[in-house]
């Protein structure tokens, strides 16, 4: 993940996520999940640094706030609800091998009937079909 998609996802500046990395934000490579632990980490430690006279309630607010976003993801954590991310590199690499195979093959199975035809609209059509049922096997080996 790059500087400015992390950026994005947090609704900030890319200056913000330099800002961060200089605070010790893991970021070699960025990777989301780690990303939020510290953000709600480096919040609450903000929170607790200060003195208890000196809290506001701004600083209160963002650490209700952090406290309820670490709540909610290892809430989702138990209930299965978040997809690692190697699992889902490795499922669409997987897809897309198989994409790319069933694809390559289509010339050599198109080339002899799109020989007998000089019509477009015809070639048109075997074309079309050969795609749409080659993504349609895919979808079946699902």
């Amino acid at each position: 993940m790059k500087r400015a998609e992390v950026a994005n996802a947090l609704l900030v500046d890319p200056s913000t996520v330099d800002h961060w990395k200089a605070a010790g934000m893991p970021h070699d490579p960025y990777d989301m999940a780690v990303v939020m632990e510290w953000r709600i980490a480096h919040e609450c430690e903000k929170v607790r640094s200060k003195p208890s006279g000196e809290e506001s309630d701004e600083a209160l607010e963002r650490k209700r706030h952090w406290d309820a976003e670490n709540a909610k993801i290892k809430n989702q954590q138990l209930k299965g609800d978040l997809l690692e991310k190697d699992a889902v590199f490795k499922e669409v690499a997987e897809v897309a091998h198989r994409v790319r195979g069933a694809l390559m093959n289509m010339g050599s199975e198109l080339s002899v009937r799109l020989s007998r035809t000089s019509d477009a609209l015809e070639i048109r059509e075997m074309i079309d079909k050969a795609v749409v049922e080659k993504l349609s096997s895919l979808r079946m080996v699902e």
